[in-house]
């Protein structure tokens, strides 16, 4: 994997050993920046079940003020502070390793601009969408949140999709807040 625009283009990124993360693709990366590309520049970025960090690393190396990355596993911040380091975004980042639940639950600063959700496929689709709700919150009235998931699932009609694209397995669903 690598940074695809930006101050890091070209870097390589390093993904959590192991089999449980399942990392954003370039290719599908990419698409998604080039959808969302006028809305990165200065905002304040939220990847959740980050794992590489991809997401919010991309977004930081293409004008992101800041980005939080959240993950509850130990190999994922490891990862993601690793990434940051060699890529020299430190500076732009919280890292926190909590649960993502937690995290939606008790943040109660500055909405963000850009969310991030690559939730692990197992997590299931009642699941996925209680967290999107609840990650919806969160979010600027402008905002975006861009969740990555099986293809095989239909998020539910309660939720605000303003666009969708699949890529193989992969299905990429971008949702606003309903103001």
């Amino acid at each position: 994997m690598r940074i695809i625009a930006g101050t890091a283009k070209g870097r390589i990124i390093k993904a959590p050993a192991g089999t449980k993360t399942r990392p954003t693709s370039d290719k599908v990366r990419e698409a998604i920046f080039s959808t969302i590309n006028d809305k990165v520049s200065n905002s304040l970025v939220l990847d959740l079940y980050a794992g590489s960090g991809a997401l919010g690393l991309e977004a930081l190396s293409r004008g992101a003020r800041k980005a939080i990355f959240v993950d509850f596993s130990f190999a994922a911040i490891r990862a993601i502070k690793s990434n940051l380091a060699n890529l020299h975004l430190g500076d732009y980042a919280e890292v926190k390793r909590q649960k993502a639940e937690r995290f939606l639950g008790s943040h109660n600063n500055e909405p963000f601009n850009l969310i991030f959700i690559d939730a692990p496929y197992r997590i299931g689709l009642i699941n996925l969408e209680a967290i999107a709700l609840s990650a919806l919150k969160l979010l600027d009235e402008k905002g975006l949140m861009i969740v990555e998931h099986d293809a095989k699932l239909d998020l539910a009609e309660n939720l605000v999709i303003i666009k969708r694209k699949k890529y193989g397995q992969t299905m990429i669903s971008y949702l606003k807040r309903d103001n």
